[in-house]
Protein backbone atom coordinates (compact mmCIF):
# COMPACT_ATOMS: atom_id res chain seq x y z
CA UNK A 1 0.00 0.00 0.00
CA UNK A 2 1.20 3.43 -0.98
CA UNK A 3 1.25 6.25 1.54
CA UNK A 4 -0.82 9.88 0.29
CA UNK A 5 1.64 12.47 0.48
CA UNK A 6 -1.88 14.93 -0.91
CA UNK A 7 -1.76 18.50 1.06
CA UNK A 8 -5.04 19.20 2.41
CA UNK A 9 -5.57 22.93 3.23
CA UNK A 10 -8.75 25.03 4.37
CA UNK A 11 -8.73 27.59 1.29
CA UNK A 12 -7.83 31.53 1.33
CA UNK A 13 -11.34 33.24 2.53
CA UNK A 14 -12.78 29.65 3.33
CA UNK A 15 -15.18 31.29 6.57
CA UNK A 16 -14.14 34.88 6.10
CA UNK A 17 -16.96 37.17 7.54
CA UNK A 18 -19.27 34.41 9.18
CA UNK A 19 -19.76 36.39 12.24
CA UNK A 20 -21.77 33.27 13.80
CA UNK A 21 -18.60 31.15 13.40
CA UNK A 22 -17.42 30.94 17.31
CA UNK A 23 -15.65 27.42 17.65
CA UNK A 24 -12.89 25.61 15.45
CA UNK A 25 -11.87 22.16 16.21
CA UNK A 26 -9.63 21.68 12.94
CA UNK A 27 -9.11 18.41 11.31
CA UNK A 28 -6.62 15.89 11.65
CA UNK A 29 -5.71 15.67 8.14
CA UNK A 30 -5.21 19.33 6.94
CA UNK A 31 -1.62 20.53 6.67
CA UNK A 32 -2.26 24.23 5.97
CA UNK A 33 -4.40 27.30 6.47
CA UNK A 34 -3.85 29.21 3.51
CA UNK A 35 -4.38 33.11 3.49
CA UNK A 36 -7.57 35.13 5.77
CA UNK A 37 -9.37 31.50 6.03
CA UNK A 38 -11.07 32.72 8.90
CA UNK A 39 -10.66 36.41 8.71
CA UNK A 40 -13.15 38.71 10.70
CA UNK A 41 -15.11 35.62 11.95
CA UNK A 42 -17.09 35.75 15.84
CA UNK A 43 -14.22 32.91 16.75
CA UNK A 44 -13.70 32.42 20.33
CA UNK A 45 -11.55 29.08 20.16
CA UNK A 46 -10.07 27.39 17.37
CA UNK A 47 -7.44 24.24 18.35
CA UNK A 48 -5.38 23.94 15.47
CA UNK A 49 -4.04 20.09 14.98
CA UNK A 50 -0.10 18.87 14.66
CA UNK A 51 -0.95 18.61 11.02
CA UNK A 52 -0.88 21.55 10.51
CA UNK A 53 2.49 22.94 9.17
CA UNK A 54 1.31 26.84 8.13
CA UNK A 55 -0.60 29.38 8.63
CA UNK A 56 -0.41 31.56 6.19
CA UNK A 57 -0.84 35.72 5.90
CA UNK A 58 -3.92 36.89 8.23
CA UNK A 59 -5.64 33.80 9.14
CA UNK A 60 -7.11 35.31 12.28
CA UNK A 61 -7.22 38.71 11.06
CA UNK A 62 -9.66 41.15 12.71
CA UNK A 63 -11.09 38.05 15.08
CA UNK A 64 -11.59 40.48 17.98
CA UNK A 65 -13.37 38.00 19.93
CA UNK A 66 -10.53 35.06 19.81
CA UNK A 67 -9.68 34.13 23.50
CA UNK A 68 -7.95 30.45 23.26
CA UNK A 69 -6.13 29.47 20.14
CA UNK A 70 -4.46 25.74 20.80
CA UNK A 71 -1.36 25.62 17.86
CA UNK A 72 0.05 21.47 17.22
CA UNK A 73 3.58 21.72 17.55
CA UNK A 74 4.29 21.30 13.63
CA UNK A 75 4.03 24.59 12.40
CA UNK A 76 7.16 25.29 10.25
CA UNK A 77 5.41 27.87 8.38
CA UNK A 78 3.84 31.58 9.93
CA UNK A 79 2.55 34.09 7.47
CA UNK A 80 2.56 38.13 8.34
CA UNK A 81 -0.12 38.94 10.25
CA UNK A 82 -1.84 36.01 11.53
CA UNK A 83 -3.50 37.50 14.60
CA UNK A 84 -3.77 40.97 13.39
CA UNK A 85 -5.96 42.97 15.01
CA UNK A 86 -7.26 40.94 17.79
Amino acid sequence: MKKSTARVKISSGAFGYCNGLTSVSIGTGITSIEEIAFISTGLTSVTIPNSVEALNYSVFQNCSDLEIAVIGSAIISVGNSVFFRL
